[in-house]
């Protein structure tokens, strides 16, 4: 039997990128120009 930590166990390196992708984005290299639009101003207001 495995020594439990009783913390909850990866499922793989694929499974983490896409967390990872879901949280934050997918965000340019350095260096690269970052495309993604600019949020509208009440989108802004409204999350403040």
């Amino acid at each position: 039997m495995p020594h439990q930590t009783g913390i909850e166990e990866e499922t793989g390196v694929t499974c983490s990128t896409l967390d990872h992708l879901a949280l934050h984005g997918v965000a340019p290299g350095p260096g690269e120009a970052d495309h993604r639009p600019l949020p509208q101003p009440e989108e802004v207001e409204f999350a403040i």
